[in-house]
């Protein structure tokens, strides 16, 4: 049995427990591109977490006996990814989990709540990203039947929270039933 619902504000260290697990085991097989080595000891991250938390964006998801083995964010839009604010679409970001529960069918039942969550929602498609260079969770999307949607070059250059950043991420969707 899994439980999957908005994150509260005291649930924050339960959130970053779940991200800096998964970030410490793709820091361990070489990919180190995608996520920071740890979010919770990143301020700048620690702020946004709190922030999208705050906002109801954030979602744990708890096995039966109430330990938080995933989590992930959605928003209502991505203007620096995708280059619309038409509010059709729902956007995944920061899907993770737990290496204990790795395996055990997690990730694909939260992209199951998320796409009933995003009907809910009236939207159109659930859209997601991820770091271009890690093909082993391209595969994984694709797999999951996400329609590829190309490439896309990010490149930020702002001070605060952001600083600069390069790189390319693959875009995907999946239309939601309505």
């Amino acid at each position: 049995m899994l439980e999957i619902r908005a994150a509260t504000p005291n649930e924050l260290g339960d959130v970053l427990g779940v991200l800096d697990d998964a970030a410490a085991w793709l820091q361990s097989i070489g990919v180190r591109e995608q996520w920071p080595g740890s979010f919770s000891a990143d301020p700048a991250w620690v702020e946004r977490f709190t922030g999208w938390t705050a906002g109801g964006n954030v979602f744990l998801a708890r096995d039966a006996s109430g330990i938080a083995i995933g989590c992930f964010r959605l928003m209502r839009e991505d203007t620096l990814i995708w280059q619309d604010n038409t509010g059709r679409h729902v956007y995944l970001h920061s899907l993770a989990v737990r290496r204990s529960a790795a395996g055990s069918g997690v990730a694909s039942a939260m992209l199951d709540w998320e796409l009933e969550h995003a009907a809910g929602l009236g939207a159109e498609d659930l859209r997601l990203d991820c770091w271009a260079g890690n093909e082993r969770l391209v595969k994984y999307y694709e797999a999951s039947m996400f329609e590829p949607r190309g490439r896309h070059h990010v490149v930020l250059d702002e001070p605060g929270i952001f600083g600069h950043q390069d790189y390319h991420v693959a875009r995907f969707a999946k239309r939601v039933s309505s």
